[in-house]
């Protein structure tokens, strides 16, 4: 599958779960960050920085939607493996950190 094709199908599982995606220039100003997930207003969103890879923007949201209940989902394996791949990477890190405490 090619990565615009992985891409496409995360942001349809974003738009799925009621979630707000949106693409900006999130590195000028004070503020350096490729993106994350937060609620204003009651609302779920995501931002991205815009000007990221494909390959970065498909590793950052799934490693946000690997925080977000997607089991009662239909979503194509290799969608579904990246995923859980990207929640079995934050789980490793999680331990890490940790363990150096």
């Amino acid at each position: 599958m090619k990565e615009t094709e992985l891409l496409e199908l995360l942001e349809q599982t974003v738009e799925k779960l009621s979630i707000t995606l949106g693409y900006d220039d999130l590195r000028k100003g004070a503020i350096n960050t490729t993106g994350g997930a937060f609620v204003l207003r009651g609302e779920r969103h995501i931002l991205l920085h815009k000007h990221l890879s494909t390959d970065e923007k498909i590793d950052l949201l799934s490693e946000i939607l690997s925080t977000m209940d997607t089991e009662q989902l239909h979503l194509p394996p290799v969608l579904r493996q990246k995923i859980e791949l990207a929640k079995e990477h934050l789980q490793l890190e999680q331990d890490s950190s940790a363990n150096a405490l």
